[in-house]
């Protein structure tokens, strides 16, 4: 689309999130984060049509998939069949 997507804060957070949970935790959070975020931006753009100009900050997205990574990351990967 021409737009940058990822911010150097973005970036940043994901560091943060890396040195806190390892690397598994930084992919797990990337790909909730990123799941979180698409699901929540279609289901916007189907309410409001208006909101494909408005940008979505991804760093909560992020933040949500750490957490969740933190609290539920054993039984994801049992679900996953990573363990």
């Amino acid at each position: 689309m021409g737009k940058e997507g990822m911010g150097q804060g973005d970036i940043d957070l994901l560091g943060f999130i890396g040195a806190c949970t390892g690397f598994v935790g930084w992919w797990f959070s990337l790909l909730l984060g990123s799941m979180i975020g698409s699901f929540i931006g279609i289901i916007l753009i189907l309410l409001n049509r208006d909101i494909r100009s408005q940008k979505i900050p991804f760093g909560p997205f992020l933040s949500i998939g750490a957490i969740l990574y933190i609290l539920y990351g054993v039984q994801i990967m049992h679900v996953l069949r990573l363990c």
